[in-house]
């Protein structure tokens, strides 16, 4: 394949799966500083042997020309060249180039083809348009070189402006003596402005037609049999996708665009439809990309490979890293190799020739005598009888050697993988073959088991106390490997003294083991974090950073792509990718982090926050953050702490953690920063309001045993309706489909409407429901669902106490019945939908209980209905709801989901306000003449993609509102690009700060009545409005 104007620069990679890609980028743009457009690259399938020629096929002076010279190593050896001439604009300001071009460098030879897009016209293969002066100097080297045009005269070129002009700028050229060898057509694939032409090049004889007696008769054929059988091979040999993100949306957007491309190609005044065809083509693959890598974005975590990441970003964005070119000819002297044994050989001639010990002939001959006859001495302790150790082992000692060797997964020459194959419970019955492994342990010792890695401790205001308890465990420990006949590793094993106090972390801890001192390490790394002697955790804060510095990298190049660019998908990546490595038991370590490591994860997190955002550096640290929408660190940690807090102080009573929470276990504050997780989540939690309700414990077992845990038959979930419909569907379009997808259920002998709400979603919440009875109204339920909740736990409690009513009003007498529940929460219901045994939330798992209950009896359907759309009984049960919510709250439970959803908003809150005092930017540095939070209010800062606009919109728009923006005076003077700050059309050299230019500039006053309505609003009138702000930037032409 023969690609021209492939806008590639150095830093870009490009690959097509199964070729070879042998490129050359353009060098100079129109203007001498840029180095747009040009560039062309030569694909060339894997296994056909080429050459690349270096030979020059431009004039000396000629600076715009493209060209790529590769000999194709073929039955019929071809010289192909790849050129490109761009059009050069004499008229145009901006191209500064001059035309040098001239074919008189080209390949001349029998077996030469050119294939290029010369931009230029003549009547020998452009009948449309007229003649220039590169068509008149191509066809004048045409006629003096003997060569043909391959062109049948079909346009290659249609324009995509109107009236969409047809051209033939592209031309195929080739020796005289290969014209009964070469087909030439155009295709209409590809959303370019050129047709993409395949070229037919027949490159051994003509096979002579033989007359066959026999022939198959396809009427006869099963073609359903042979349709199951290809089915059934492709499947069973499945082949990896090269192009993950086609879907059938995609497929059918581009069949469009081919077909109305063919159709403009006979009609250009159907030119119009194709454009607008190739345009929602282009939208719909971005669109598949995106969706593709939010998929994938969706499972990343702390422990996704970096590699599978990087791996799924080029195939998504259809790159690669550059390949070998393993096909490519190796020239020895006058010989030419292509196959890879020929090529070993010649690099062992070369070899050979520079690598004997002695250069010379006769000594490497003497060499060669004296190690054979060496080889022919007698063993020295066999003398070749092959006895004693030279003697032939037995299978027994090689089933003895084997079981020595250290696992290892590579087979040797026998084939032989030293690896152990165990069963799968082999890890369960060891952890309970080591299970006392600390029973003998003395008090004060405690003690941490993960499969084989062991941990002791002990925690004493004496050092030397504490260094005689553990000495007595390890004792223990001997003593027990002794009598189970286990092998501790002591090479593993380590000891280290954690203190606050300088002079006690000096200390060696002198511990010994089987008559061996233990090996003291300053740190160690228990679970993943890694513990130095001060507890200052510096050496994991190192270890952090690098990680995710590393995985910042994944940020930086999805954010110039179209497809990952926008700032939620950099944001989600960042948490889930890069943040997760600092989040990984934060709760516990980050409290007692020194201010200069917070610094450390800071600087990485506004790298991030950069990427996401486009804001420059010099962007202040508080107003980058919030753009991005993310908590400092110093924040962070905080919340972190108290949502430990609440999670460890719902666990089961006598669990270790919960003796720390006490006030009379809090250790002993020796540094003013590390006030602890416990003490700084209680204090967090209290500051919130949680302290005033009870807490709900976690669920640790579920009610349903798990040999029950199958759901009855008799419980039906339906999600769906009768059609399905878009998300903008009208009020009256979903109620009717409602009420359709109703009565295609069982007549309902009990049927009720459900609903929970939610002050702001999480505050206040209340549970409503209706039930019928026969068609009557029997009842409406009114229960509280908490100060914090959630709408998600609101719509779970309002099922539950629904179902508990409904098993109080039926009786054994009754018949079976059909109960119909009808419920807005779809999420409510995906989540009961995945069975009794795989609930977490305690409401969840007693709506199961009172499910099969009724499921033994009775018919439950439970059945998903749009909200808000109209239904009677859902807006009935949404108006009970918000009575509800109005019922005392002081004896519910508060959810440890919803206890983090306010401790992650309380934190948020706190945060936004600490940041209304912190100290102004130097002079020196420019900055908003207003208050940054004042404008943005307290509130969350929505990402540019959210509001619908494009990465450079938002950019723009992040610039602007932060003040640090190329778009006015003050910031170009302060990176220098100006001599002064002042406001280029106002007098009396006002500072152009954004206050100034979006709300009192003379000169954009017509501009801002126009978009804002006023000509003088304030700046969070002006910045409430993000739309509003890029349409004045675009009018007055800074965007």
């Amino acid at each position: 394949m023969f690609l021209q104007e492939t806008k590639l620069t150095s830093k870009d990679t490009f690959r097509i799966h199964g070729y070879h890609v042998i490129r050359r980028d353009r060098t100079r743009g129109r203007r001498a500083e840029t180095t747009f457009g040009g560039g062309e690259a030569t694909l060339i399938r894997e296994g056909t042997p080429f050459t690349v020629l270096d030979s020059r096929c431009t004039a000396p002076e000629d600076e715009t020309t493209d060209a790529l010279l590769v000999e194709l190593q073929c039955p019929l050896r071809i010289k192909t060249l790849n050129v490109y001439v761009p059009p050069i604009r004499a008229s145009s300001m901006s191209d500064t180039r001059t035309q040098h071009f001239t074919p008189d460098q080209w390949p001349h030879d029998t077996n030469a083809m050119i294939f290029g897009d010369v931009n230029g016209h003549s009547a020998a293969w452009d009948p449309l348009v007229e003649e220039d002066a590169i068509g008149e100097q191509v066809q004048e080297w045409i006629s003096q070189r003997d060569f043909v045009v391959a062109n049948s005269g079909a346009p290659t070129r249609q324009s995509p402006a109107p009236p969409y002009a047809l051209s033939t700028p592209d031309i195929t050229l080739h020796h005289s003596s290969l014209t009964n060898r070469v087909e030439w057509e155009t295709l209409t694939a590809l959303p370019s402005d050129h047709f993409p032409i395949l070229v037919k090049v027949r490159v051994g004889k003509r096979k002579k037609e033989e007359k066959r007696k026999t022939k198959p008769s396809f009427k006869k054929a099963d073609w359903a049999l042979f349709e199951k059988i290809i089915e059934e091979k492709l499947a069973a040999s499945p082949e990896r996708d090269p192009v993950p993100w086609w879907t059938e949306e995609v497929d059918e957007a581009v069949r469009r665009r081919d077909e109305l491309r063919a159709q403009a190609k006979a009609d250009p005044a159907a030119g119009a439809a194709w454009r607008e065809a190739a345009k929602e083509a282009s939208l719909t693959i971005t669109k598949a990309r995106q969706e593709s890598w939010r998929t994938f974005a969706s499972g990343l975590s702390l422990r996704s490979d970096v590699g599978q990441v990087w791996s799924t970003i080029r195939a998504i964005d259809g790159r690669s890293a550059t390949t070998r070119r393993d096909d490519a000819t190796l020239r020895v002297g006058n010989r030419r190799t292509s196959k890879d044994s020929e090529k070993a050989d010649a690099f062992m001639r070369v070899y050979s020739a520079v690598s004997h010990l002695p250069p010379r002939v006769r000594e490497d001959r003497r060499v060669t005598h004296e190690l054979t006859d060496f080889l022919r001495t007698p063993c020295t302790q066999c003398g070749h009888s092959r006895r004693g150790c030279c003697s032939p082992f037995s299978e027994a000692e090689m089933t003895e050697e084997l079981s020595r060797l250290p696992a290892r997964k590579a087979a040797g020459l026998d084939r032989i993988a030293n690896e152990m194959l165990g069963a799968v419970t082999s890890p369960a019955l060891f952890n309970l073959f080591i299970n006392d492994i600390t029973d003998d342990f003395p008090p004060g010792v405690s003690a941490s088991l993960y499969a084989d890695d062991l941990a002791i401790w002990c925690s004493d205001r004496d050092v030397s106390a504490a260094e005689t308890k553990v000495q007595r465990a390890l004792d223990s420990l001997e003593e027990w490997a002794r009598r189970w006949k286990m092998v501790v590793s002591l090479e593993k094993t380590t000891s280290t003294i954690f203190t606050l106090d300088p002079a006690e972390a000096r200390r060696e801890a002198a511990l010994h083991f089987q008559g061996q001192p233990v090996k003291f390490s300053p740190t160690t790394t228990f679970l993943g974090i890694t513990l130095d002697r001060s507890l200052t955790f510096t050496g994991h804060v190192k270890t952090i950073k690098a990680k995710m510095l590393q995985r910042n990298n994944v940020l930086r190049a999805i954010s110039g792509t179209t497809w990952g660019c926008s700032p939620s998908d950099l944001r989600s990546t960042y948490l889930a990718f890069s943040r997760a490595c600092a989040d990984y038991a934060a709760g516990a370590w980050m409290p007692g982090l020194s201010e200069s490591g917070l610094r450390e994860l800071e600087t990485v997190q506004r790298q991030a926050c950069r990427t996401i955002t486009g804001c420059v550096r010099s962007t202040p640290v508080d107003a980058l953050a919030r753009e991005a929408d993310l908590l400092p660190f110093s924040a962070r940690r905080r919340q972190l702490a108290a949502v430990a807090m609440e999670r460890h102080s719902r666990d089961l009573p006598g669990d270790p953690v919960q003796r720390i929470l006490l006030p009379e276990n809090r250790p002993r504050q020796r540094l003013r920063y590390d006030r602890g997780w416990a003490r700084t989540g209680q204090e967090i939690s209290k500051d919130a309001g949680l302290d005033d309700f009870p807490r709900e414990p976690f669920l640790v077992v579920a009610s349903t045993p798990p040999w029950e845990s199958p759901p009855p038959p008799t419980v039906l979930f339906h999600t769906g309706l009768v059609r399905p419909l878009p998300q903008n569907a009208p009020a009256e379009q979903r109620r009717t489909a409602a009420e359709e997808t109703l009565a295609g259920l069982p007549n309902p002998d009990v049927q009720a409407f459900t609903d929970g709400s939610a002050t702001a979603g999480t505050e206040r919440g209340g549970a409503g429901a209706v039930v019928y009875r026969s068609g009557r109204e029997v009842k409406r339920i009114r229960a509280p669902a908490g100060r914090f909740t959630s709408s998600y736990t609101a719509e779970l409690l309002a099922l539950r106490e629904t179902l508990k009513y409904i098993e109080s009003i039926l009786t054994d007498q009754d018949p079976a019945l059909n109960i119909q529940l009808c419920t807005d929460s779809l999420s409510s219901l995906m989540r009961l939908r995945e069975g009794p045994a795989n609930q977490t939330e305690r409401v969840a798992d007693q709506v199961w209980l009172s499910l099969r209950r009724l499921g033994r009896r009775h018919r439950v359907d439970l059945q998903w209905v749009p909200g808000h759309a109209g239904v009677a009984g859902n807006e009935i049960a949404d108006a009970v709801a918000r009575e509800a919510a109005e019922l005392p709250q002081d004896g519910t439970p508060i959810t440890f989901a919803a206890a983090k959803s306010l401790l992650k908003r309380h934190v948020s809150r706190e945060w936004v306000e600490s940041t209304r005092h912190s100290r102004p930017a130097p002079a020196t540095r420019p900055h908003l003449s207003h208050d940054y939070h004042d404008v943005v209010g307290p509130g969350r800062v929505r990402l540019a993609d959210r509001l619908g606009l494009s990465r450079r919109e938002g950019t723009a728009l992040a610039r602007l509102r932060t003040g640090h923006s190329p778009a006015l005076q003050a910031y170009r003077h302060f990176i220098g690009a100006e001599e002064d700050d002042g406001c280029p059309t106002c007098d009396g050299g006002v500072r152009e700060d954004a206050e100034h230019f979006l709300t009192s500039c003379p000169a954009t006053a017509r501009v801002r009545h126009d978009v804002f309505g006023r000509e003088d609003p304030t700046l969070r009138e002006v910045f409430a409005d993000p739309c509003r702000v890029i349409e004045f930037l675009r009018r007055l032409g800074r965007l």
